[in-house]
């Protein structure tokens, strides 16, 4: 499966985060053109339904700009804000020592074109639940995040690595993901 992340500030005169909700799905790409519907956050979830989609809800928290959703990696609770340009998951860079059985394949990894080329980070995989659904082999990252955890209370980040496994359309005004099937 492909990873389709979008980033968009303004849409044909929606703010995007506050005004109208987008439903990406990367089933349906043509070789440069994917489906991307902008839907009033009122009527998003019954147009869902009309086409023929199951659906989940899952409630989030808006911190700030960030929209938070409680989580588990392996097992263990997190609070995560969704971020969809984020190319992998992000948790605190002490956190394979502190839960070791909730990471695999953990690896360091250098930094081309940042600094002076020294800069490294931990990479590995979890399992990352939210909303009851399960995501296996999730890539994740692992770094400061001492800024997210002091002044808002959050874990880390998901985006892309479930974005690339779900459908899913995202709420901001209701503070909500969906998980569509």
């Amino acid at each position: 499966m492909r990873t389709l992340c979008v980033k968009y500030r303004i849409v044909n005169g929606f703010n995007a985060s506050s005004d109208a909700v987008a439903f990406l799905d990367e089933e349906e790409l043509l070789p440069l053109l994917s489906l991307a519907v902008l839907l009033s956050p009122d009527t998003s979830h019954q147009w869902l339904l009309n086409e023929g989609y199951s659906c989940q809800t899952v409630s989030g928290v808006k911190k700030g700009h960030l929209l938070t959703f409680d989580c588990q990696v392996g097992g263990v609770p997190v609070v995560l804000a969704f971020d969809s340009g984020a190319q992998s998951n992000l948790l605190a860079s002490d956190w394979p020592q502190l839960h070791p059985t909730t990471v695999k394949g953990i690896k360091k990894t250098h930094l081309t074109g940042y600094g002076d080329g020294r800069a490294s980070i931990t990479k590995g995989k979890t399992t990352l639940t939210l909303g009851g659904r399960t995501f296996k082999k999730q890539q994740t990252a692992f770094s400061d995040v001492s800024h997210l955890k002091e002044s808002k209370g959050i874990d880390g980040l998901f985006g892309c690595e479930v974005l690339a496994k779900q459908k899913l359309l995202i709420s901001y005004k209701r503070h909500e993901l969906i998980l569509v099937d």
